[in-house]
């Protein structure tokens, strides 16, 4: 079985039922079948072989959805970006993984046109959009008209279940995003263990508010197109009202949330909403709180809501199914973080690899088919992060976060032991944020440190030394916008004397997420 699989045989099985909705457009899965393959056989033409990378940038949408499985479907792997990636990472990112094609529309367009001739391994860019800029060093193919006229006959490749279907870019500490190596295999038995887990069906409705860019996103569609059901594409950056007003009106029946929109959501009224045709919520990747988990379920009472742990590497490892545990239990002691998925492993391991006992403090490990294959061009740490399973090719994940295993079975989230900040559902490494503002010749020295927030869980700040007194708060944020993702960009800038003498000593450590003192949040 082959990730884009999921589609041909749900097509086969119910050409006429619609696979997506996107506002008021819908698509059927014989229509999605047959542009996906239109698609595949336009870039294999343009010489896409098997095992080429090929990269998605573009916004939630169904030109979105045809991109990334028709990659699939030509052989080669998919490296989805988020829709604000700035041109100076979008070529870091097409030089590292050396993609030779990439889809994407104005924005993306626009990208290229400034970085020239510095693609050298692209020959060729798919526009789902009409764009004005000159984009002479590439092939440009047009979306709208491969899919008027291309051949749409299925597509036939030679790949295994050991290639790469996806190249999942995240940040690193190293200050530059590694991508995480996902098999088809990998995201096949993911999916399936999810399925299992929730109790999917061919009925299911799902909305999806997140980017296909982040793994949680990609993989709402993936497992629609598994059990056959109905994927409602919705922009998240609308009001959240709107979100329920699209659950009511398109008869949903699955919710993926992160807590950072399961804080906003519960500051409304649902009582406007008829919200009776959801079944389940899903949270992921930052840890619930177990308030917002109570909250729901005494709101929505119908609805079963699962918390599920997990990363990219080893997408979702435990999960805590919603009639484990009491009311009670939940709020006391640390956070419950569930059990792992069927068909995998997990245990807790000392600094030494030595697996502990129920109680004792240490990293999360897990083992199972959903663990990746490793980071791309990045040996070094794919030997820290990935280790070797007790079955022959077999690997494990150690996860850089703190666990502990009751004597039941249960695990417990304690802290985060990397030096990652979650900020609305974003896993953010500040390294990659400092370098951006250590462009600024003004600047000295640069800490980016994450404070409390209401909804996002922590927002980002930065604290700066400067060597120039006249740089302004609003020169840093304008910097910063214009190179990295509006999700990387610091809500609160301050200028300090000096930074803390902890940042060098113990970067993980508590006392850098708060040692700096309130700044100025600029909007």
């Amino acid at each position: 079985m082959l990730v884009h699989d999921f589609l041909s045989i749900s097509a086969a099985r119910t050409p006429d039922k619609t696979a997506l909705v996107y506002g008021r457009q819908r698509m059927s899965y014989a229509q999605l079948e047959r542009r996906t393959n239109q698609l595949a056989r336009k870039l294999m033409a343009a010489d896409v072989e098997r095992g080429d990378r090929v990269v998605v940038l573009e916004r939630n949408s169904i030109s979105a959805v045809i991109a990334l499985l028709a990659v699939l479907k030509a052989g080669a792997v998919v490296v989805p970006l988020h829709p604000t990636t700035k041109s100076g990472k979008l070529e870091w990112i097409v030089n590292n993984c050396g993609a030779v094609a990439l889809i994407t529309g104005r924005a993306g367009a626009r990208c290229v046109q400034r970085i020239g001739r510095r693609l050298g391994s692209l020959s060729t860019i798919v526009l789902s959009q009409t764009a004005e800029d000159h984009l002479d060093h590439y092939t440009v193919l047009s979306l709208d008209r491969i899919l008027a006229d291309a051949d749409a006959s299925p597509v036939r490749t030679a790949v295994s279940g050991e290639d790469l279907a996806c190249l999942m870019y995240r940040s690193c500490s190293s200050g530059q995003p590694r991508g995480v190596m996902c098999g088809h295999g990998n995201v096949v038995f993911a999916c399936d263990a999810m399925i299992a887990c929730l109790q999917n069906s061919a009925d299911d409705i799902v909305i999806n508010v997140l980017p296909f860019a982040f793994d949680y996103g990609l993989y709402q569609l993936l497992m629609v197109l598994r059990f056959g059901g109905t994927l409602v594409i919705h922009d998240a950056f609308g009001p959240a009202a709107g979100i329920l007003r699209v659950i009511e009106r398109e008869r949903v029946t699955g919710f993926p949330l992160v807590p950072a929109l399961m804080t906003v959501l519960l500051e409304l009224s649902f009582r406007p909403f008829d919200l009776a045709s959801l079944h389940y919520i899903t949270s992921t990747p930052a840890m619930l709180p177990a308030a917002h988990l109570l909250a729901l379920r005494n709101r929505l009472p119908h609805v079963r809501v699962y918390t599920i742990y997990g990363s990219t590497e080893c997408k979702d490892a435990l999960y805590l199914p919603p009639e484990y545990l009491p009311a009670a239990k939940l709020l006391a002691g640390p956070q419950w973080a569930g059990i792992p998925v069927a068909g995998t492993q997990a245990w807790v391991e000392a600094a030494d690899h030595r697996r502990l006992c129920s109680g004792e403090v240490g990293e999360l490990v897990v083992r199972g088919p959903h663990v990746m294959q490793g980071y791309w061009d990045d040996d070094a740490l794919s030997s820290r992060r990935f280790g070797v399973g007790a079955a022959p090719g077999e690997s494990v994940f150690r996860c850089g976060d703190l666990f502990y295993q009751d004597q039941q079975g249960m695990f417990h989230f304690v802290a985060h032991a990397d030096d990652t900040i979650d900020s609305g559902g974003f896993c953010v490494a500040p390294a990659e944020i400092e370098a951006v503002i250590l462009e600024l010749s003004a600047v000295r020295e640069c800490a980016v440190v994450g404070v409390p927030h209401p909804v996002l869980g922590q927002t980002l700040k930065a604290c700066l030394v400067v060597a120039e007194p006249d740089l302004t708060d609003l020169q840093v944020n304008r910097h910063c916008r214009s190179r990295l993702e509006s999700f990387l960009v610091p809500r609160i800038i301050e200028f300090v004397k000096e930074l803390p003498q902890d940042r060098r000593i113990a970067q993980s450590a508590p006392g850098r997420r708060a040692s700096c003192r309130a700044g100025t949040e600029v909007r």
